[in-house]
């Protein structure tokens, strides 16, 4: 059993480390991907994560996700994990109020 939770940790630690990977990428795709597996997980622990290079303004060009920025796509996958709704509305460019509210906010 003991044996068990062991590797089940290891298990976790190695997808936070592929996602931090995926995140810190130059590659859209990575990038998004990783979000929203941390947004279907719903990994407040990985909110640094998504945080990270948030001022992203590339478009994507994916199906269900066509027009979104890299940036717009991180703060909606934000407010899903934190629960907290931005001061204001998102949209695909990146915007600094944003950004600082959630950081000011996770701070405490």
């Amino acid at each position: 059993m003991l044996l068990s939770c062991n590797n089940r940790t290891d298990i976790n630690a190695d997808r936070k480390s592929q996602l931090w990977s995926m995140i810190k990428s130059n590659n859209a795709d990575s990038i998004i991907k990783a979000t929203i597996e941390i947004k279907k997980a719903k990994d407040t622990s990985m909110i640094n994560a998504l945080l990270y290079n948030s001022y992203d303004p590339r478009i994507i060009h994916r199906l269900g996700l066509n027009g979104k920025s890299v940036y717009q796509i991180k703060m909606e996958a934000l407010e899903f994990v934190t629960k907290i709704t931005p001061p204001k509305e998102l949209t695909y460019r990146p915007d600094s109020v944003i950004v600082n509210f959630y950081i000011q906010e996770l701070q405490q």
